[in-house]
């Protein structure tokens, strides 16, 4: 250390200026370059992991959206059936044998009707073509379902399992009443042949009553292809785990464990396997039990199955290239920073180094008695200046000896001002050389003035060095409330996260409701369709009503008429009887009159007069009972024309019952399509609410990277301050005048 101490003692003034300025210039830009690259490298290594995320999460994105598609068609078949196609057997398996044509990822769709739920199950027992025992309607990819080799047991339908019983207690408790979201069911995922493969069912409700479920079995093979040819890293593996802990796919785990359970794997902890238990997606990194390696896990939730897909990549893969890059990056900042230093060096040198030696060497000669000796004049500034003078005093000086008693005198005199001055190689620039009336006294002025202008020099690097050691420091503290002020954002983000994934839940929900809305408005719509085409039958058999009453009131007055001719032919037939009557009395008076002769004629007479009699009591009867007739006629008549008149009002309340059916069809309609808009509205919102929470997540890494990287420069900055201290204490050599 005293070693160091003289060696940098001996060094002249402006060699230890320059020294002092390039070292500050160092500190100050190895502390910018590590906090540049550190930063720089937190991001490289940022990026890799949203690389690693959003490959994930587009395998996630492109297998929902085929299930959700899927879905969509097994809603739309349930709801033909519930529209009219249920009961049309032969129909049903034309339909589902063409909806596994058009969703190649299918493997198979079955209708499974209730027991005997439209009234066939007798007609397609034994030997029919379009059916399993009764009620079973299936078709898979793999066999016709047309044809049956041998009679399966009803067990075989397995109602008892969840795939059937789970949506027909969703279906009930939706007819009786309850808050029931979502009426579809997604099974756990299970293989089949080796591919994973998903149920997805739904109840069929007709006239509001359970009457079976459309179940679909949808294959997977899309996300296992798609994993197989996800590769953004050569040691990338991806896996693919049900929600139950059942390993479906991937090269992570090997063909061999397909099948078997995630947790029995070794090797992996608890944090690993938190993923598939409380199904959710994230980012961890965790050493490989096997040899030790650092591994990157991205993890992503198919929310509709509980699935969860990954991908593993060793961290050195991801880091290597970034350390890589970042060496070169450093050589090249070195070298740039060297290079400045030496142009700050030869400048300084040049500004500061030379002028200075330049005047300390004319003392030199003036030492040795060396008149003649100039300084060269570099520069206008106090230094080219103080050269001037002293070759100005010079000039003068060689000008006034004359003699050798003027030269020992001035030789005596310039040894006394480097005694007094000899105090400068040391450091103490306090040192003041007395000015005198000789010769000297100039140049003692003049190395005043610059031991004054060099202490100025000095007392400024001070300064500076003072500001900077100051700076550091607080520079030290902002960083330090920096990566405080970063770890409790990323605790805040962390909650907002949390937040957030409850929105996404609650949107989620409500387009569970949405799409039940739609379903039941779509019910409605159906009913009120079917209530108007009844009104419009009533309506039809109310006027074919009115049309026959109206015929039957013209037969009743056609019978009125008739009545009245009778009751005319009556008057005739009584008129008749009358006049008979009197003939028979003329001829009763003419046979009396005639005496025994005209006896036989008496008793004809007779005859005549009872059958007379007979007629006219016969002729009021029936007068009577025609009068009757008519009056009942009347009244018949009066009673259809009120009844004519009810039907006329029957019909126009029926005509506006099925106006008010029309416009409640409409509404209905009107209501399902805005249902269908707001059920599409909530899943867009659940979708950007999911890209929201990613990106949250993304953001809650980049601050816990910034806080890491705070902590870095909050070190740096304390190295750069006790550098700056150091480079205050080797100024301290320098005595000066305080300011």
């Amino acid at each position: 250390m005293e070693r160091l101490k003289s060696f940098f003692q001996s060094l002249k003034i402006g060699t230890k200026l320059s020294f002092g300025i390039v070292s500050m210039i160092i500190v100050v830009m190895a502390a910018l370059l590590m906090t540049i690259i550190n930063s720089y490298r937190a991001n490289l290594i940022a990026n890799s992991h949203e690389l690693m995320l959003s490959s994930i999460q587009r395998v996630a994105q492109s297998t929902e959206a085929d299930i959700s598609a899927t879905a969509q068609m097994v809603r739309a078949t349930a709801i033909s059936q519930a529209t009219g196609v249920f009961g049309d057997r032969e129909g049903t398996l034309e339909q589902i044998k063409a909806g596994v044509k058009a969703f190649p990822s299918c493997f198979g769709i079955a209708i499974n009707y209730e027991p005997n739920a439209d009234g066939q199950d007798e007609a397609y027992v034994e030997d029919s073509v379009h059916t399993i025992n009764g009620r079973f309607l299936p078709f898979y990819y793999w066999k016709d379902g047309l044809k049956r080799d041998e009679m399966v047991p009803s067990k075989s339908i397995q109602t008892a399992k969840g795939w059937y019983q789970v949506p027909k207690k969703k279906a009930n408790e939706m007819l009786a009443g309850s808050d029931v979201k979502d009426l579809m069911h997604y099974s756990d995922v299970y293989l089949t042949r080796g591919v994973p493969t998903v149920s997805i069912v739904h109840p069929i409700i007709v006239d509001r009553a359970f009457k079976g479920v459309v179940s679909v079995d949808m294959s997977m093979i899309n996300a296992q292809v798609n994993l197989k040819k996800l590769k953004p890293y050569q040691t990338a593996k991806t896996f693919l785990v049900s929600a139950k802990g059942t390993i479906l796919a991937g090269e992570l785990f090997g063909d061999k464990k397909v099948g078997a359970a995630v947790y029995d794997e070794p090797g992996y902890n608890d944090a690993f396997f938190r993923f598939f238990k409380e199904h959710t997606g994230g980012m961890l990194e965790q050493a490989r039990a096997s040899d030790g390696k650092e591994i990157y896990y991205v993890f992503s939730l198919l929310p509709t199955t509980g699935m969860v897909v990954g991908m593993a990549v060793e961290k050195s893969e991801i880091v290597a290239p970034i350390n890589a890059l970042i060496a070169k990056i450093s050589v090249g900042a070195v070298v740039a920073v060297l290079f400045c230093l030496g142009v700050v060096w030869l400048v300084a040198r040049r500004i500061v180094v030379r002028p200075v030696n330049n005047i300390m060497n004319l003392f030199s000669e003036i030492g040795i008695g060396n008149f003649t000796a100039r300084a060269d004049v570099m520069s206008g500034d106090e230094l080219g200046i103080m050269a001037e003078s002293l070759n100005a005093m010079l000039d003068n000086t060689l000008s006034l000896i004359q003699s050798r008693e003027e030269r020992d005198a001035i030789q005596d005199s310039v040894m006394k001002l480097l005694t007094e001055i000899s105090g400068l190689t040391e450091g103490d620039l306090t040192v003041r050389a007395e000015v005198t009336e000789d010769m000297t006294g100039a140049i003692a002025d003049s190395f005043n003035l610059m031991a004054e202008q060099i202490g100025q020099v000095v007392r400024e690097v001070k300064t500076a060095a003072g500001r900077v050691t100051e700076t550091s420091g607080v520079v030290h503290e902002s960083t330090e409330k920096l990566a405080e002020t970063s770890t409790l954002q990323a605790e805040q983000i962390t909650g907002a996260i949390g937040a957030i994934r409850a929105m996404a839940d609650t949107i989620r929900r409500v387009a569970g409701s949405a799409v039940q809305s739609a379903e039941v408005s779509e019910q409605s719509t159906v009913s009120a369709r079917e209530g108007a085409e009844a009104v419009s039958k009533t309506n039809a058999s109310m006027a074919a009503i009115r049309e026959n009453v109206q015929e039957t009131a013209r037969a009743i007055k056609r019978l009125g008429e008739s009545s009245q001719e009778i009751g005319n032919i009556v008057q005739i037939i009584g008129d008749i009887a009358d006049r008979t009557s009197i003939l028979a009395l003329n001829a009763s008076i003419q046979a009396a009159m005639a005496g025994d002769a005209g006896r036989g004629f008496a008793v004809v007479a007779e005859e005549v007069q009872r059958l007379a009699e007979r007629s006219t009591n016969s002729t009021k009867q029936i007068d009577t009972l025609v009068k009757n007739i008519q009056g009942e006629i009347t009244e018949a008549g009066a009673s259809m024309d009120a009844s004519i008149q009810r039907v006329v009002e029957g019909s126009q309340r029926a005509d506006d019952a099925h106006t008010k059916l029309e416009e409640i069809r409409d509404v209905s309609g009107e209501l399902a399509i805005l249902i269908g808009g707001i059920s599409q509205t909530s899943e867009e919102q659940a979708k950007e609410s999911e890209k929201i929470t990613r990106a949250m997540e993304s953001i809650g890494a980049i601050s816990v990277d910034t806080s890491e990287a705070s902590l870095a420069t909050a070190a740096r900055m304390n190295e750069m301050e006790e550098t700056a201290q150091a480079m205050m204490g080797s100024i301290a050599a320098f005595t000066v005048d305080e300011a």
